[in-house]
Order: C-alpha cells, then sequence, then structure tokens
C-alpha cells in the first residue's frame, strides 16, 4: 500500500507484508517468514525502511528453529551528488550456523560514507559489525568489526587504480588489495 502524503520531507509511504515459504526437495519445510514492512521515501534522496520479521521460522542443519525475529533498519541518503550514506542493522535472534547449531541473541550493523572529491576520485569507508551469543547461556560465539576503504581512481576511460585496505578483528589482520586496469 502506498500513501502520498501532503508533506515537506516526505514524499512517499509504503506499507507492505512480505511472506516466504521455502521447502527442499523432499518437500520438508525449510523457511517461513511473515515480515510487515513500512518504507519512508523522503527529500533528498533519503530512504527509511523498518520491518520487523514477525514470524521466522527456519530449518538448519535438520534442526527446525522457531522465534528467529528480527527487526531490520536501513537508512540511506545522498544529500549531494558527492556524498551518500547508508547505515543497515538486523537486530534480535540468529542461528549460529555450526554442526551444532543453536539460537542466539545478536545483531550486524554496517554503515558507509561514499565521497566523490572530484569526477576522478572515488572514496568509500565503511564499517561493519556482528555479535552473537547463545539465546541461553549468553556464551559469546562471536563479535568483531571490519574496517574498509576503497578508493578508485579513474585515469582515462580504459585506466584506472583501485585499492581497498582492510582490518578485520574477527582474525586481528590487515588486507590490501591493490588493482591497476586498463583495458
Amino acid at each position: 500500500y502506498i500513501l502520498y502524503p501532503d508533506s515537506s520531507f516526505l514524499d512517499r509511504t509504503s506499507i507492505s507484508l512480505q511472506t516466504q515459504v521455502r521447502h527442499n526437495y523432499d518437500g520438508i519445510l525449510k523457511d517461513l517468514r511473515i515480515t510487515p514492512s513500512i518504507n519512508f521515501s523522503m527529500v533528498g534522496q533519503t530512504y527509511l525502511y523498518l520491518s520487523y520479521q514477525v514470524v521466522h521460522n527456519e530449518r538448519y542443519n535438520n534442526k527446525y528453529f522457531k522465534g528467529v525475529n528480527r527487526v531490520v533498519i536501513s537508512l540511506n541518503t545522498r544529500p549531494l551528488k558527492e556524498v551518500s550514506l547508508n547505515i543497515f542493522a538486523h537486530l534480535g535472534k540468529f542461528i549460529y550456523r555450526t554442526d551444532n547449531p543453536t539460537l542466539g541473541n545478536g545483531h550486524n550493523i554496517s554503515a558507509s560514507i561514499t565521497l566523490k572529491p572530484t569526477s576522478k576520485l572515488n572514496l568509500e569507508f565503511s564499517y561493519d559489525r556482528a555479535r552473537l551469543s547463545d539465546e541461553i547461556s549468553d556464551e559469546l560465539f562471536y563479535d568483531g568489526n571490519i574496517y574498509r576503504c576503497v578508493a578508485i581512481y579513474q585515469f582515462s576511460q580504459e585506466t584506472f587504480f583501485r585499492t581497498i585496505l582492510q582490518y578485520n578483528s574477527f582474525d586481528d589482520s590487515y588486507r590490501l588489495y591493490p588493482l591497476f586496469s586498463y583495458k
């Protein structure tokens, strides 16, 4: 359902209800979800999306989990053609996907900013975070962050240089991925 409110900052609001039912090839239920959501489109190329998985039951490794419910929040904006911001979060229940899976409480959060200071240079800075702990015992399964910077310089239509610099706290590693391309 779409609303077009008479507002100076809100262009459109859409309300939806998504459902998902998946079975494997043997006809066994793998996934059942019911997710109401609301999406706001605002001036300045700004979008806010909110949803809650009212029902999320999932089979993983022959174990059926009920109540894997979570909230999803997404905010995207591009106030200037040279700047864009994104924030994305999943908050709630997750399956710890191991040989002996279990249900846990956690979150996955991402944020990024993209800058285009010149027509040839594009910079993206991003942050990703994930945490999961056992629902009953509160045992920590994982908790970590990934910081990343991607820089692209376009020398011409045929030539560019891209480099990715990343720090991963899960394994305490730094990575550098340079790339020079000529077509």
